[in-house]
Order: structure tokens, then C-alpha cells, then sequence
């Protein structure tokens, strides 16, 4: 003990008691903020006396021993732990001096003998557990037109689970102006039948783009899905196969100024299909890209209309010697969709996020076939580690790129070149900018969140004379887990 009067705090939370050099160090956290660096002398002149360093390092002081004049501790991060070393020297180590005295434990707050307490057991509920506030961030509701910005509206984005990790759910909710109405869109995994088991329902506002036009329609959808899956030769490499279902309500804005809550639901469309591939993909939560590769294919039948799509896409990714980032992807759909990967029945494809959607409103907006890819290369990637509030950034970083499309125009109007005379293609250059966010505490979540915005450089419009058609922007958040 000691004459400090906050004595009993700095030793109630010592951590990771060390013996080295003649001292005792250890870890102390007195005013919930990080663990700090704390020493007592063993021997020589100053032995007994303790010191208290009063300095915070992100990460925390945890195991701190003294080595060749220097002093050495691990500092544990938002995703992984470093070996640090402290800024100080054993010699002249600052902070609060005081003199230790050893003293008997006293009797009277020993702990008291275990008592038998009666407990009753009840069947295990996930409910409880599953807060929508225990890991959020705020979402604003942005929407772009070429260069210009709107905010329509806003939400939070939660990611829950349970202690036995056998349910996770990914939940959006909020309010958009569009159409006055409460959106949601929330997406649940279930470990429980021994494979995983997805569950997926939305409603939200959404845009049917294309033929120079932006046709608004509140989309209600529901989906699922029932995942098999393998690892090939161990488990870096792992085969998938999933039967899905889906269903889709479409209510059309009728354009007389009401709220989507009185819009009309059109005849409600459903579809079976099955989807599988292969992956070795893997990425540390930190990096920006990943490493690996993989190829995915997907076949889908609508019902009642029985028309058919079929989808694939293949990406590759590394994170050394430099990073880049590579996806190709090929649909075709009876039932149409747009260039920026929207369908009316299955919403965003998995490859919207690569499409060449600067160009969807002057596509025709039901294209049969459309192809295309991505080329992203790192620019820049810098290590932050602060935080705002409960968000904490892991990092900032930029891409550029190119990215591009062929379509069948359908003898309509098409932006882009014909090459060969019956296929459109459209391309342009592009950058990104965001940053890699997690909550804290993260290092217990494995979930990643890296909200960024893109620019479109248009180089297939750069030959007419519109000069305000050249450029696009969009925001656009990520969510892995």
C-alpha cells in the first residue's frame, strides 16, 4: 500500500505483474481510460518506492518488462496486438513516486465463505443478448445525380450476436424522404441446423434507372438461403453450394405527391435458384484488400413467368507486392436488368458494387445481357488508429482505378461506343476514398465497416458536347463480417 489518496484504485486493477531487472512492473488502470505503466524497485537506493507513469499510449500498457536499458510492453489494438517499446528510460521513468509498504491482508474484508446458492435452469435464449445498440454505427441516407449531392434521410447500421455465435443478424434502419417512409433492411445466419441458415428481409425506397429516366418504387423483399460448405484440401480453400428462395413486392410511385405507405403493390414476383462457387479469400479486418481469389455462379427461375438468369463473377485480390484488386463478372436475365446491377425482382446484384453505374440512367433499363469489370490499385493507405465516440478508425485509404461494361443496347438509345456494331461498351477511371472502421471494443467483433466515396471519370462521354455529363459521384458503405 501506499499514502495515495487514490491507494486502493491503482492496485485493484494491476494486470500482468512482471519480474526484471530488479523490479516489479505491472499494468494499473485507476481512472477507466487505458492501462499505464507502473514500477516498483527491488533493490539499491530507490528500493521500495513505487512509480506511477500518468501517460495514455493507444492500445494500453499490457505484460511491460525492462530489457537492455529499454522498457518493452504489448500494446493491444482494435485488431491485433504489437510489440511496443515505451518512450521512456528505466532510469528516468516519470510519474507519481511513492513509498510501498508491504501489510497484512486484513481479516475483516477477506472474502466471505461460498454460500450455496439455489439456481434454476431455463432453455437457452439468443433474445436477450441480441441489442441493436451494442455495436451501431450512424448512416446518413445519401443519394447522387452525376455531381450533385442530396441527404434524403438517415439511420443506424447494428451488427448483433449472441454469446455462442450461432446468430448473427446485420440490421439498417432509418427514415427516407423519398416517399416518407421508415426503411429497414436486416439480414439473419443461423448456426443452428449445423450449416448456415440466411434469412433476409427489406424495405426500402429504391430506383429503377435507365432510358434517361429515374422511376422511384418502394421494394419489399424477402430472401433465403441454406449454405453447404467444404473446404478443398483444408480449409484456405472452401466450395459452397446454396439453394435459395426469394420473393419481391413492387409498389410503383404513381407521382401524385403521396407517401409510399398508399403506392399500390404491383403482382408480387418469386424465384428458386441455387448458387455455387469457390474461395481461398481471406483478409485480416485492418488491410484494405484482401488476398485470393475466387469464382461464383448463380442460376435463378421466377416464378410464375419462368424466366431465367444466370450470374457469375470472379475476383482476385492481393494485398502484396502492391494492392490491387481485380472482378469480372457476366449476367444474363430474361426479365432485364440495369447496367447498375438493379433488378426489379432481384434487387442489387452481387456485382453492383463494381458496375459501370455512372452510365445506368442512359442505358437502356431492362438490358438482357450485360459484362463487365473493375481494376481497383491501392494509392494510399494510412494506419490511424483514433476514434470518434464509440467508432473507432482503423485506417484511411484511396484507390484508382478503371472500370467498364459491354451490353446489348437493344437498337435503343446507349451511351458509350459500338464495338463491335451490336454491343455497347462503356468505360471510365475512377477513385475512391474512405476509411476501415470498427467499434469499440472490436477486437471481440470480427466485423468491418469501410464507408467511402467514388469518382467516375466518363470516358465515353467525353466526345459529345455535354460537358455537365462528364463526371459522377457516389458514397457507398461495406459491411463484412
Amino acid at each position: 500500500e501506499t499514502d495515495l489518496s487514490d491507494d486502493y484504485s491503482r492496485w485493484r486493477y494491476a494486470r500482468d505483474l512482471r519480474a526484471s531487472e530488479g523490479a516489479l512492473y505491472f499494468a494499473y488502470d485507476h481512472d477507466d481510460r487505458f492501462y499505464k505503466l507502473a514500477r516498483i524497485r527491488l533493490d539499491g537506493a530507490s528500493a521500495g518506492t513505487a512509480v506511477f507513469s500518468a501517460r495514455d499510449f493507444s492500445g494500453g500498457i499490457q505484460a511491460p518488462v525492462e530489457a537492455a536499458g529499454s522498457l518493452y510492453y504489448r500494446g493491444a489494438f482494435s485488431t491485433w496486438d504489437s510489440l511496443m517499446r515505451f518512450p521512456e528510460a528505466p532510469a528516468s521513468l516519470e510519474g507519481i513516486h511513492a513509498v510501498v509498504r508491504l501489510a497484512p491482508w486484513p481479516a475483516a474484508s477477506a472474502p466471505a465463505p461460498a454460500v450455496a446458492v439455489p439456481r434454476t435452469e431455463k432453455r437457452y435464449s439468443a433474445l436477450p443478448y441480441l441489442n441493436p445498440f451494442s455495436l451501431w454505427i450512424p448512416v446518413p441516407l445519401l443519394r447522387t445525380d452525376g455531381t450533385s449531392i442530396s441527404l434524403d434521410g438517415g439511420g443506424i447500421l447494428s451488427y448483433l450476436s449472441d454469446p455462442t455465435d450461432m446468430n448473427t443478424v446485420v440490421l439498417s434502419a432509418g427514415g427516407d424522404r423519398a416517399g416518407n417512409l421508415g426503411y429497414f433492411e436486416i439480414e439473419w445466419r443461423n448456426l443452428g441446423l449445423g450449416v448456415p441458415l440466411t434469412l433476409y428481409a427489406s424495405d426500402a425506397i429504391a430506383f429503377e434507372e435507365g432510358d434517361r429516366e429515374s422511376r422511384a418504387y418502394r421494394a419489399t423483399r424477402f430472401f433465403s438461403s441454406l449454405s453447404f460448405e467444404r473446404g478443398v484440401r483444408g480449409e484456405g480453400t472452401r466450395a459452397f453450394i446454396a439453394p435459395t428462395a426469394q420473393a419481391a413486392f413492387n409498389a410503383p410511385d404513381p407521382q401524385d405527391g403521396s407517401g409510399a405507405y398508399g403506392w399500390a403493390y404491383n403482382e408480387p414476383s418469386y424465384a428458386v435458384g441455387l448458387d455455387i462457387g469457390i474461395s481461398n479469400i481471406s483478409r485480416k479486418l485492418w488491410r484494405v484488400f484482401a488476398e485470393g481469389s475466387s469464382l461464383a455462379l448463380s442460376a435463378r427461375l421466377t416464378l410464375p413467368a419462368a424466366e431465367g438468369r444466370l450470374d457469375a463473377v470472379a475476383r482476385f485480390s492481393a494485398q502484396r507486392p502492391f494492392g490491387a484488386r481485380v472482378t469480372a463478372y457476366a449476367t444474363w436475365d430474361e426479365g432485364g436488368v440495369g447496367l447498375d446491377g438493379e433488378s426489379l425482382l432481384f434487387g442489387s446484384s452481387s456485382w453492383a458494387s463494381e458496375s459501370a453505374a455512372e452510365y445506368a440512367r442512359e442505358a437502356p433499363s431492362a438490358l438482357k445481357w450485360v459484362a463487365g469489370g473493375e481494376i481497383d490499385l491501392l494509392a494510399v493507405s494510412i494506419e490511424t488508429q483514433t476514434n470518434l465516440s464509440h467508432l473507432y478508425f482503423n485506417r484511411l485509404f484511396a484507390t484508382v482505378g478503371w472500370r467498364g461494361a459491354v451490353f446489348d443496347p437493344e437498337a435503343g438509345a446507349s451511351p458509350g461506343t459500338s464495338w463491335p456494331d451490336d454491343v455497347s461498351l462503356v468505360q471510365s477511371l475512377t477513385a475512391k476514398a474512405g476509411a476501415v472502421l470498427s467499434g469499440i471494443p472490436a477486437a471481440m467483433v470480427p466485423v468491418r465497416f469501410s464507408p467511402y466515396a467514388w469518382a467516375a471519370l466518363k470516358l465515353s462521354n467525353l466526345s459529345d458536347d455535354d460537358d455537365g455529363n462528364d463526371l459522377a459521384v457516389g458514397f457507398a458503405l461495406s459491411v463484412e463480417w
